[in-house]
């Protein structure tokens, strides 16, 4: 057998061992939690506007929620149809962005504004949503997100 063989399999020897060991919860534990700080630069845009409208032209009492965030000079005005459960948005001042919703349970759907910053999602699931926006200017790149709200 050759040196290198035999090296191979020392290694495959090691990595089985220390695979075969069970991570210690405490080490699990403050994994996850230094997993939160992978955004910790995003800043929290906060609400600034809500409004509840009734949806022109419904009989069914359908509604249409306003929301308005703010952060780093970049505003998300979201509009969220509750009866089509379409979630539209536009990030002012006008311009592409990438936006990401992390719906309840980790689901994640990433789209790309247009040049006007305009988006939309459809079929938005029930239960709690939060957006992330990252914008990329001449001088500057922001990455903002909202609060969780309910969808």
């Amino acid at each position: 057998m050759s040196e290198r063989d035999e090296s191979n399999e020392s290694l495959e020897a090691d990595l089985q061992a220390v695979l075969a060991d069970p991570m210690p919860a405490a080490v699990v534990a403050a994994a996850s939690g230094l997993w939160t700080w992978r955004t910790i630069d995003a800043e929290l845009a906060e609400l600034s506007e809500q409004e509840l409208a009734p949806s022109a032209g419904v009989r069914d009492g359908g509604t249409v929620e306003l929301r308005s965030y703010e952060a780093a000079g970049i505003t998300i005005e979201v509009e969220f149809d509750w009866r089509e459960r379409t979630l539209t948005a536009q990030v002012l001042p006008s311009q592409r962005a990438e936006l990401r919703a992390v719906m309840d349970g980790g689901q994640r759907t990433t789209t790309v504004t247009s040049d006007s910053g305009v988006f939309e999602l459809r079929d938005v699931a029930r239960g709690p949503l939060q957006l992330h926006v990252s914008t990329v200017g001449a001088d500057t790149s922001e990455s903002i997100k909202t609060p969780w709200f309910t969808a």
